[in-house]
């Protein structure tokens, strides 16, 4: 099962380094990771653009980031240019995206830049905006 959030508007994410050597278990990619479900069966959809806000290139890449307020790993929709391991800034997403959590079963890389161990946390501390109602959370098979 994947966990899933919505993150609500002015919510920000930070790529997660040396994520390129996470490798995905069970999909082709971490984009069908995020899309979920296998051959034809999705269960969420993939955005057209880049889910960075003011972005409007396509989105091509599953990168792996910290959600400001979030425990873990997470995987969203984004460009090669907003999903490179120079860009280490604080990016802002657009309202209503929706990040998917990676799990120690989901990848065959090590902890920390592939996933969060239960004991481990995001580099920021827990907002209200993001734990409230306008964040909401549910797994999928």
């Amino acid at each position: 099962m994947s966990i899933q959030i919505t993150l609500p508007s002015g919510s920000q994410v930070q790529n997660v380094e040396g994520s390129s050597m996470c490798g995905v278990r069970s999909y082709n990619s971490w984009k069908q990771f995020y899309i979920g479900g296998k051959r034809g069966h999705n269960t969420r959809p993939w955005p057209a653009q880049c889910r960075i806000y003011g972005c409007s290139n396509v989105a091509t890449l599953g990168g792996h980031v910290f959600c400001v307020g979030e425990n873990g790993v997470w995987i969203i929709p984004m460009c090669g240019t907003h999903n490179s391991s120079g860009n280490v800034n604080l990016m802002t997403v657009n309202a209503n995206t929706i990040a998917v959590q990676v799990e120690e079963e989901n990848t065959s890389g090590p902890s920390g830049p592939c996933y969060s161990s239960s004991s481990s946390s995001s580099s920021s501390s827990s907002s209200s905006s993001s734990s409230s109602s306008s964040s909401s959370s549910s797994s999928t098979a």
